[in-house]
């Protein structure tokens, strides 16, 4: 494993903030956009 991550925070990079909509809709199914409960939390 070579891959390297750095993880930051939307203070330090802004312009990711477009990217979390895409991130959130690729680790997550599909019904928990869709539930009231985990769209409020």
């Amino acid at each position: 494993m070579d891959e390297k991550y750095t993880v930051v925070t939307l203070e330090e990079r802004p312009d990711l903030e477009g990217e979390l909509d895409q991130l959130h809709s690729i680790g997550w199914p599909k019904f928990m956009g869709e539930d009231p409960i985990a769209v409020k939390y």
